[in-house]
């Protein structure tokens, strides 16, 4: 018997759209005829869907976002970790720092960044920017994909691993080039996060690449997430060799 697969998934070009979209024309797949490519699609698609859905339930509480024009400071709590920070600058460039918490963070961007907050706690939310600003926090969810591409900073959901992973990461920069880092996270059940240096890289200039790295596991880790920083023009695929 064949197996058929029929999903609602949306192409739309914002997530706004993506979450604002009640029905959508379902893809049917073919689950033995399929091809490898094509089911890394579809999981891909299931993993986007997921991510916007699990955002368009999470409690308001549990999402904390400040914006302003001009530099502010601001007391921020944020009582979950590890989470996601997402920093916007329209316009003009920003400078964003958490301070008085166990560990200060600094996140700098002309456009938007995305970045890593690892411990919960309460912070002072420093901003210095000449223009408006948008300053988002978020958990990271459960249930997440490890195979995703993108463009330019990315922190991705909570994903599992069963034991080491072979994965292949390839990437293409822009004339601006810039560094390429990639870290993985374990999590804990107690909220505790420790990282691994996976890739730290200088591609050159409209340079394309690919490197095979090898995700670790730990003892007693409940799920780990992965990280990219580069030039925001640079674009990135993980996938399983």
């Amino acid at each position: 018997m064949k197996k058929w697969l029929s999903l609602p998934l949306a192409a739309l070009c914002c997530l706004q759209l993506f979450l604002a979209s009640a029905l959508a024309a379902p893809i049917t797949i073919d689950l033995d005829a399929a091809t490898q490519e094509e089911l890394t699609q579809l999981q891909s698609q299931i993993a986007d869907r997921l991510s916007a859905l699990r955002m368009s339930e999470t409690p308001a509480g549990e999402v904390i976002e400040l914006s302003g024009e001009g530099s502010a400071i601001h007391p921020l709590s944020i009582p979950f970790s590890p989470a996601r920070v997402t920093c916007t600058a329209q316009g003009q460039p920003g400078a964003f720092k958490l301070t008085e918490g166990l560990f200060p963070y600094s996140f700098e961007t002309d456009s938007t960044r995305t970045d890593v907050v690892e411990e919960a706690g309460d912070y002072t939310l420093l901003v210095e920017c000449a223009g408006q600003w948008n300053f988002r926090v978020e958990p990271l969810a459960p249930g997440g994909a490890l195979e995703q591409k993108g463009k330019g900073f990315y922190v991705s959901d909570i994903f599992p691993l069963d034991g080491p992973t072979i994965v292949n990461f390839s990437y293409q920069t822009a004339e601006n080039g810039g560094n390429l880092i990639v870290y993985e996270y374990a999590v804990y059940e107690d909220g505790e996060v420790i990282s691994n240096l996976l890739i730290n890289e200088m591609p050159r200039n409209n340079a394309s690449g690919s490197v095979e790295k090898i995700l670790e596991t730990t003892g007693g880790a409940t799920g780990y997430f992965l990280t990219v920083y580069c030039d925001p023009a640079t674009e990135w695929e993980i996938s399983l060799p």
